[in-house]
């Protein structure tokens, strides 16, 4: 290795391979110290007189001009990448816009690709708890699906889902049958009623957290809140549908501030709606309303 200076400042030269020192100066290209031109790709180039001492290889394209000169004599607009034809340097800003714009395009793209994927994956893995059979596992998931705003908006649930089960033996079920009950021997068979499950209860409202967890633990009942009970009588049986709509008011217990949005307006705390069907015998719902 030896060290050379130029202009004041040191510029150190490596010995390549085939003996000749080099450095790497003039627009990124290496020049050959023995000769004092740089290589460039297509031919050698000659920085102290301004020119190249060989023919362009593309001398065709720009008859109008010797094939020596140096960017048509216009290294300030234009540039020489490999040393054949020139191009405006506007081409090679255009070019480079246009590479780190495809390149932002890809980020982005992968980005999304990866939230999305990280997303299903969520998705599933929600969907899944809410099947699981375990209460507070459903009723944990389709809590944070409510507040993530994913996962499906409307989610129904049959007899047979252990959640339903949840729902139609807890006290929470037994306060709506004493309601139809009530009215059931009064000659006025309700179609409709609204459990009133409230944090104030017994100062408001039918039952209340503290209630039925002291009647029956934890029941589907906690994650419903206040829902909406539809009665119809089929023979000896009594069939039920409740609708629990959960919403950013209700949630957070009519805030100041809140609001009842859909997911289309605000993905977070957006409207979702869970329904229960299940049936009971007419015997079975006396004698839970009487008890």
């Amino acid at each position: 290795m030896r060290r050379y200076t130029l202009f004041g400042e040191d510029l150190i030269n490596v010995t390549n391979g085939s003996g000749y020192e080099t450095e790497h100066r003039f627009t990124g290209q290496i020049k050959d110290l023995e000769s004092g031109l740089y290589r460039f790709q297509a031919r050698p180039y000659w920085a102290e007189g301004g020119f190249f001492p060989t023919t362009d290889n593309d001398w065709r394209k720009s008859p109008h001009q010797s094939s020596y000169v140096y960017c048509s004599n216009d290294p300030i607009n234009r540039i020489d990448p490999d040393g054949n034809f020139d191009i405006p340097a506007a081409i090679k800003r255009y070019l480079a816009n246009k590479a780190t714009q495809a390149v932002s395009n890809l980020t982005k793209a992968a980005a999304v690709a990866t939230v999305g994927l990280a997303k299903a994956y969520v998705e599933k893995k929600l969907d899944n708890a809410v099947n699981s059979g375990n209460t507070f596992a459903t009723s944990v998931a389709m809590t944070a699906e409510f507040f993530a705003g994913i996962g499906p908006e409307t989610r129904q649930f049959g007899q047979d889902h252990p959640f339903t089960q949840s729902l139609m033996q807890s006290n929470f079920t037994t306060e709506a049958l004493k309601a139809f009950q009530k009215g059931y021997d009064n000659g006025n068979i309700i179609k409709e009623y609204m459990v009133n499950f409230n944090a104030f209860y017994p100062l408001s409202g039918d039952t209340g957290p503290f209630k039925e967890m002291f009647k029956d633990g934890f029941t589907a009942a906690q994650f419903t809140g206040s829902a909406t009970y539809n009665f119809n009588i089929q023979d000896d049986m009594l069939n039920i549908t409740v609708y629990d709509t959960k919403t950013e008011w209700s949630a957070l217990y009519h805030a100041p501030g809140t609001d009842r949005h859909t997911r289309s307006e605000k993905r977070i705390m957006g409207e979702t709606t869970q329904i229960y069907r299940f049936s009971i015998p007419l015997t079975e719902v006396k004698q839970r309303a009487n008890e």
